[in-house]
């Protein structure tokens, strides 16, 4: 399989891990339980579209709406929302692809791999998911990696 073929959508034998409904940094419901959750933003683009993320893997898929989750509830619905975008790009890395597909811890190489490649301010974003990961004892997020960043 190639990275682009690898690349296209969430593997159909996932399951999606079901949040129920979560309350935002702002007190508001959120019905996070399937694979697009509407959040609480003033904006056209209020919609998180999960299967955006080509995810092979579970458990990489679980820390993610583990960490978004958290972000919504400590943070604000924008916040998630930007995070959320700053993955879909960084999740086109083929550092991230081949980690994912062989259900592996995910490299540095990812950082090195964005960096240039997408605004850097960006980055923190992706640093703070995997600085998250590592704390919560996800198997692909390597402390040492984590602390690297």
């Amino acid at each position: 399989m190639s990275i682009n073929q690898a690349q296209s959508e969430t593997s159909a034998e996932l399951v999606f891990p079901d949040q129920g409904v979560i309350h935002d940094f702002a007190g508001l419901p959120v019905d996070a339980s399937g694979w697009e959750w509407r959040l609480n933003i003033a904006t056209a683009s209020n919609l998180m579209r999960w299967k955006r993320l080509p995810f092979k893997c579970q458990s990489n898929l679980d820390a993610t709406v583990r960490f978004i989750r958290h972000v919504m509830e400590s943070q604000s619905s924008t916040s998630a929302m930007n995070t959320f975008r700053a993955l879909v790009l960084a999740f086109q890395s083929s550092s991230f692809v081949e980690a994912d597909l062989a259900d592996q811890v995910i490299p540095i190489s990812l950082f090195h791999d964005l960096r240039g490649a997408t605004h850097d301010w960006r980055l923190h974003y992706v640093r703070q998911w995997y600085s998250f990961g590592a704390d919560h004892g996800f198997k692909n997020f390597s402390p040492e990696v984590a602390f690297a960043i």
